[in-house]
């Protein structure tokens, strides 16, 4: 055992009382009834409102990151969850870790202090989420467990899904690879119990407004077999004999087999690959789907590398910055196309995942395509094989047309790469991320 895993399980030991006792003082609540003894939290005897600031207040409150009515997400009204839901939001200074957890009828504020082991752990946790060593990854996988889920546990206790707000910080981790340790003997599916045993997840941006049209939830989720049949666009340049291209193969399978599986349903499917998958082509054709998937290469915000956006077939490699983003779908032309989707799948080599709503900050891809009118988006946290990248998405899409919702298909091709040794890893199944506007 080396020195890191030492100090690791030391903290891990010492949970328990920094969290019990940060639960003791550091809840608040406006507007509420009698707290629940069992959840130690609050039932709220009025709805939060967009127009009621919600905050935590008291001594507990981070100098050096206010966290008040100024910052929460209180546009979100708990009569627009739905039942199974439970929405957590999250907000870290340097030395205090905030969590908000909203249901239909209740809320609950915790605080805790963090000290520069947590950051570690965090960081510890990053790296090990992209290797092939599970030994490695589990003691930062449960310190991170008994910090963002376990003060909450009792009140997502019976729940079905997780709507997260993550802070900036935990804006590149899938909260679905945390470990349960807890003095339960509550049964899980899994051979080591991981979040997504418990939960269906979905992550969120922590400013924005309710869609009213969502059938009284929040504009999350929406399953395509529950409208009319409409149309599936499936794009993948391939890059075949492209020089200075990596070539994927399995991505114009990819696009065909999930056609074909939309077709049967009576959906209009089109699949556009190679020659023809060009961006000015995607961007005209796009705004028509209701469910746009899109496998492609992404080429980051590195000066060296070109423009960063999505590749197509018109790009070409050896100009780069001199191409001035011809064939690359940039954040900008991602800005201005106008969507109507339910659905955006994003299955390329991660870019980055930003959800923290800083002015300064640059805005992801997926937070783009929300904002261009796509209800939900799923993208990657880290790079994909192409073969993986393939069957992930082909069973994804068969769990849709079989009725699931995005959540529940996400989560079930997840649980089913667990079940397998050889696709048991993190690495494998965790870097596919669900984001709802």
């Amino acid at each position: 055992m080396n020195f890191a895993k030492i100090q690791l399980i030391v903290i891990l030991t010492g949970i328990y009382c920094i969290v019990d006792t940060e639960l003791a003082c550091g809840q608040w609540i406006r507007n509420a009834g009698p707290m629940n003894e069992a959840t130690g939290c609050y039932t709220a005897t009025e709805a939060v409102s967009p127009d009621q600031g919600v905050g935590i207040g008291g001594p507990r409150c981070c100098k050096d990151r206010p966290y008040g009515s100024d910052t929460v997400s209180s546009f979100i009204d708990s009569r627009l969850l739905n039942a199974q839901d439970v929405l957590l939001e999250y907000r870290l200074s340097d030395s205090v870790l905030f969590t908000k957890a909203l249901s239909g009828d209740s809320v609950c504020f915790t605080s805790q202090k963090v000290s520069h082991d947590f950051w570690r752990c965090l960081d510890l946790f990053r790296k090990k989420l992209k290797t092939a060593d599970p030994g490695d990854l589990t003691i930062p996988a449960k310190v991170l467990y008994f910090f963002l889920i376990r003060p909450v546990q009792d009140f997502v206790s019976g729940k079905r899904r997780l709507i997260i707000i993550p802070d900036h910080a935990f804006s590149d981790i899938p909260f679905e690879a945390l470990i349960r340790v807890d003095l339960s003997t509550k049964p899980t599916l899994l051979p080591i119990p991981y979040l997504i045993g418990d939960f269906e997840v979905v992550y969120a941006f922590n400013r924005g407004s309710p869609d009213p049209n969502q059938n009284g939830g929040i504009a999350c989720d929406t399953g395509p077999v529950t409208v009319v049949p409409q149309t599936f666009i499936g794009f993948s340049p391939v890059f075949s004999g492209q020089g200075g291209l990596d070539s994927l193969p399995a991505s114009k399978a990819e696009i065909e087999i999930i056609g074909d599986l939309f077709q049967q349903q009576g959906w209009t499917s089109w699949m556009v690959t190679e020659q023809v998958s060009l961006e000015d082509y995607f961007k005209t054709l796009a705004r028509y789907g209701r469910i746009v998937h899109l496998a492609t290469h992404y080429i980051p915000g590195d000066p060296d590398q070109g423009t960063p956006g999505y590749l197509f077939w018109d790009y070409d490699p050896a100009k780069g910055n001199i191409s001035k983003s011809k064939g690359i779908l940039t954040l900008n032309e991602i800005h201005e196309m106008d969507l109507h989707a339910d659905l955006v799948v994003l299955n390329a080599c991660a870019p980055f995942r930003e959800i923290d709503d800083k002015p300064d900050n640059p805005a992801s891809p997926a937070r783009l395509f929300l904002k261009a009118g796509a209800k939900n988006t799923i993208s990657t946290l880290w790079n994909i094989c192409d073969r993986v990248a393939e069957t992930f998405m082909i069973d994804f899409y068969r769990c849709i047309l079989a009725g699931r919702s995005f959540s529940e298909s996400l989560r079930d091709v997840k649980l089913r790469l667990i079940s397998k040794p050889a696709t048991s890893l993190p690495t494998v199944w965790a870097p596919y991320v669900l984001t709802c506007r």
